[in-house]
């Protein structure tokens, strides 16, 4: 049976996992007669994406957690996962109250320990744990380790409803999110996919070091001690029960997305909520793309005095708790998070770029203006952005950095290699040398004290942003990128639109510097067959972000020929009130990768 896979979500883990660059374990299982249908050993995210096409609904898909060599063997891991199962019948498919209790203790776990993506496997929960740096030696020790932590948890959470499954060990096989959990009948399959982002904060519980403690290795140093059984030495973790203030709503019982913001908002209509308070509560939620979607929701709720509502009505648990959760904090190195609204003595004074460049031909960035960094795939403009977000956060100001491409440690290793001149694949391997693990110790002593607010969202949303706009007390606010979040039904254009219009308005409103990134296509000389220069008229999807804009600076590469080792240069176009204003070129490091001025 042929069945749609999620690839965002397929791509989402391969990159968790950190299988680039190395050999992916793939298994097919037919649940029904028990048999193995594909065993194959694949190199590349492509790869795994054409083989969960071939065998999704054949069987159940995994993905070995651990990156291999050649010959299949595991040789780094850079996660932690537990399997949450509930209490069932042996080979049956899970009902959907089993299925949700699964999900409510997983998501217990993310919340005690932090940092951690639950995600549904179908049948229960499955939560990972991405490290800051991945396992590369001793693997087979760490997994040992990982075993009692494990135990400590199961300790803490397994009930007699819900289990916490052995999984500890190297070549363990975790179930490829993005594909159909096929056990039971028809009406039973669920896809496997991520149910919520990461609740990152400023004390995130350690993970891998606490990992690392139970046997006295590198992060003993999170007890202060070097005791091998932590039963014994009295390492235990205090962490919050499972059933402790859950919410009983979970959208994830539910088939489509718009299924389950009708019944969420059906459950806020039976709490005793209003129209008004049903829609306000949609936006803090997240949910609504925007506010034409919660007007139709609402409408469709109280359409014919509340009989729109029948459909779904049986679906919605009434008991228990509301579930009307508040958004999940920023991360960020300092110790904390603002409260109320934004005020800043420096909102009439410019902010530095942190380019020689620009800094002399814009004076900076000036607070209530919209600004444009455009630029192909590939130029630099994610580079860019994330050169002046560490530029403004290393001068003090507060900064605000909304991400849609990249997670928040991919993030942090590019400011890492930006402020430290070390090539992030030096950083992300550990290859590292004395004077180079020196700077590193460096950067993270200045990094503690950063106001560098990081929001990591696929599916932005106005109104949380803006929220976090004034938790942080943001003095400026930088996006990467425009185009790149996932839509709706409604047309792509117009969001887009909707979008770069709220950028002016959210500038205006609180006088502060908006830089966008925005991706622009490439234009070919057909009759030459030559690579063009590009311009802001080749913006990608939208113009109105350029109407948007005060001034838009575009990226390019200098056309000639450059050796592969060589820096290369990046031509800067500045366009400011729809003319020309300048052009200046920088260097483009790219094993680093970040610019440097000539």
């Amino acid at each position: 049976m042929n069945l749609p896979i999620l690839e965002n979500q397929i791509r989402r883990q391969y990159r968790l996992f950190a299988h680039e660059g190395y050999w992916s374990q793939l298994h097919a299982q037919d649940p029904k007669e028990n048999k193995l249908v594909s065993r194959e050993l694949v190199k590349g995210e492509e790869a795994v994406i054409r083989w969960a096409r071939a065998f999704n609904g054949k069987g159940n898909l995994y993905l070995g957690r651990a990156a291999r060599d050649s010959n299949g063997i595991p040789i780094r891991t850079s996660v932690f996962t537990l399997d949450v199962d509930p209490c069932r019948a042996k080979g049956t498919a899970s009902s959907p109250e089993q299925h949700s209790k699964a999900l409510r203790t997983g998501r217990a776990i993310v919340a005690g320990l932090g940092g951690g993506y639950l995600c549904t496997s179908g049948n229960g929960a499955l939560v990972i744990f991405p490290f800051d740096r991945p396992i590369t030696e001793g693997l087979l020790e760490f997994s040992e380790k990982a075993k009692q932590f494990e135990a400590q948890l199961r300790d803490v959470y397994q009930t007699s409803e819900v289990t916490i499954d052995a999984t500890q060990d190297a070549a363990r096989l975790c179930r490829l999110l993005g594909t159909w959990n096929v056990k039971g009948t028809r009406e039973q399959w669920r896809p496997a996919r991520i149910v919520s982002q990461p609740v990152l904060r400023a004390k995130r519980f350690r993970v891998r070091e606490t990992i690392e403690a139970f046997a006295g290795g590198i992060g003993a140093q999170v007890y202060g001690g070097k005791d091998t059984n932590w039963k014994e030495s009295g390492m235990e973790i205090k962490l919050p029960e499972a059933s402790a203030g859950l919410p009983t709503y979970d959208h994830s019982l539910y088939p489509t997305r718009e299924k389950a913001e009708f019944a969420l908002a059906l459950r806020l209509k039976l709490a005793g909520f209003g129209p008004d308070d049903i829609r306000e509560q949609l936006g803090r939620i997240g949910y609504m793309r925007n506010p034409r979607d919660a007007e139709r929701v609402v409408a469709k709720l109280f359409a014919n005095d509340g009989r729109g509502a029948t459909a779904v009505q049986r679906g919605v648990q009434l008991g228990g708790q509301l579930y009307a959760p508040t958004p999940e904090p920023l991360w960020t190195p300092a110790s904390g998070i603002g409260q109320g609204s934004v005020h800043s003595e420096s909102d009439s004074a410019k902010v530095g770029t942190g380019f020689k460049f620009l800094d002399a031909k814009l004076g900076g960035f000036r607070p209530g203006y919209v600004y444009a960094i455009e630029a192909p795939t590939n130029v630099g403009k994610s580079t860019c952005i994330t050169q002046i977000a560490n530029h403004l956060a290393r001068c003090g100001r507060r900064v605000l950095l909304v991400i849609t491409e990249m997670d928040v440690r991919e993030a942090i290793t590019r400011i890492k290699g930006i402020d430290s001149g070390i090539p992030t694949s030096c950083i992300e391997s550990e290859r590292l040398t004395a004077d180079q693990r020196s700077a590193l110790r460096g950067f993270e002593d200045r990094f503690a004290k950063y106001k560098l607010f990081i929001r990591y969202t696929t599916s932005p949303n106005q109104s949380a942003i803006e929220r976090d706009i004034q938790d942080s007390k943001a003095e400026v606010v930088l996006w990467d990128y425009f185009q790149h979040f996932e839509t709706g039904t409604e047309s792509r254009q117009v969001q887009l639109g909707s979008l770069a219009r709220w950028f002016e308005s959210t500038a205006l409103k609180y006088q502060i510097p908006f830089i966008v990134a925005a991706q622009l296509h490439r234009r070919v000389d057909f009759k030459t067959n030559k690579v063009l220069p590009s311009t802001m008229d080749q913006i990608k999807d939208c113009k109105v972000l350029n109407d948007a804009a005060k001034v838009v600076v575009t990226l390019d590469w200098q056309h000639g020929e450059h050796g592969e080792d060589e820096p290369v240069p990046v031509v800067m176009d500045i366009q400011k009130n729809k003319g020309p204003m300048a052009k200046g070129v920088v260097r483009l490091v790219r094993e680093i990768p970040r610019f440097e001025d000539l």
